[in-house]
């Protein structure tokens, strides 16, 4: 007696088989979706903290801060205590933030241009709440721009300076979290930071001389596949890890490049020595253009460390 096999059944292995594979890379995207959520959530505080060491220094040297924001672009949600109070958003695009003061940009719209008009269609959040604007009247003596030479500096300096805080701050909980009293913590956590600054100039000079090739740099995704795997061994390893990125983050922030803290720095020397001859709107084109610039690098190497996780 001869058994045949249904068709039913030969038919039902291809979808058992892809239904496998089907589950496999779903598991793989959810792994990746992840990688990339805890590479957001670790950037936000580290950015937080730099935006903050802005923020608080230009507070306490007089100058007017309208906006307070983490992310870029379009904004998701906006809160002020009143009309004289500074933003505070969450913007959509989560690589990025930034203190804007007053005065610290310049105004390129056309001063002698009416604006009696209301526009029909008002800016709103993407909550679709009224967007927040600063008022239009407002004490020349909160100006960025009418500060001191070392008021701007130290303001500038603020934001990788708080980094280097957040740093020690970080590694203090990673030593005290095994079992050593604060004050041996506190050095442990000193002598710690340090290494890790002369470690990341020493790659910062081997980058820039061609000894480290470009192709090692990493993007967001690149950096949260690190952490992914740091979790691995325990919550402590990715504490000391965000303190190395944000020593890292603060040492970028001080190169003499456009749009960054030390290029900002750098203008405002130059500044210094000629007297002034560096217009508001000569230097905002500097600076936007190098906004612009670093947009792309972050996009090229989002894209990258992207295509290297499918690998």
């Amino acid at each position: 007696m001869t058994v045949k096999h249904p068709k039913s059944m030969t038919k039902r292995t291809v979808p058992n088989v892809m239904t496998i594979q089907t589950i496999i890379n779903i598991k793989y995207i959810m792994n990746t979706g992840l990688i990339i959520l805890i590479a957001l959530l670790l950037f936000a505080f580290i950015i937080l903290c730099h935006e903050f060491g802005h923020f608080i220094v230009a507070k306490l040297l007089g100058v007017r801060v309208l906006e307070f924001a983490l992310g870029m672009g379009p904004a998701i949600y906006q809160y002020r205590k009143n009309e004289e109070s500074t933003i505070y958003s969450f913007r959509l695009i989560p690589m990025g933030g930034f203190c804007r003061m007053q005065g610290e940009d310049p105004d390129f719209d056309d001063e002698d241009e009416e604006e009696d008009d209301e526009p029909i269609f008002k800016p709103r959040t993407m909550l679709g709440r009224p967007l927040l604007e600063p008022p239009e009247e407002l004490d020349p003596s909160g100006s960025f721009g009418a500060q001191s030479f070392f008021n701007k500096i130290a303001i500038l300096f603020a934001g990788p300076f708080m980094n280097l805080i957040c740093c020690l701050g970080l590694l203090w909980i990673v030593y005290g979290s095994q079992g050593h009293g604060a004050l041996i913590s506190l050095r442990a956590a000193f002598a710690a930071t340090g290494y890790i600054v002369v470690i990341l100039w020493e790659s910062l000079k081997q980058l820039f001389t061609g000894m480290v090739p470009l192709d090692q740099v990493s993007g967001i995704v690149g950096i949260a596949g690190a952490v992914t795997e740091q979790a691995q061994y325990g919550l402590v390893n990715v504490v000391y890890m965000m303190a190395v990125l944000s020593v890292n983050l603060g040492f970028v922030n001080l190169l003499p490049f456009p749009a960054l803290d030390g290029g900002r720095i750098l203008l405002t020397i130059l500044n210094k020595l000629t007297g002034d001859r560096i217009t508001p709107k000569i230097e905002g084109l500097i600076n936007g253009i190098g906004m612009l610039i670093l947009i792309i690098l972050m996009v090229l190497l989002v894209f990258k460390d992207t295509i290297g996780l499918f690998r």
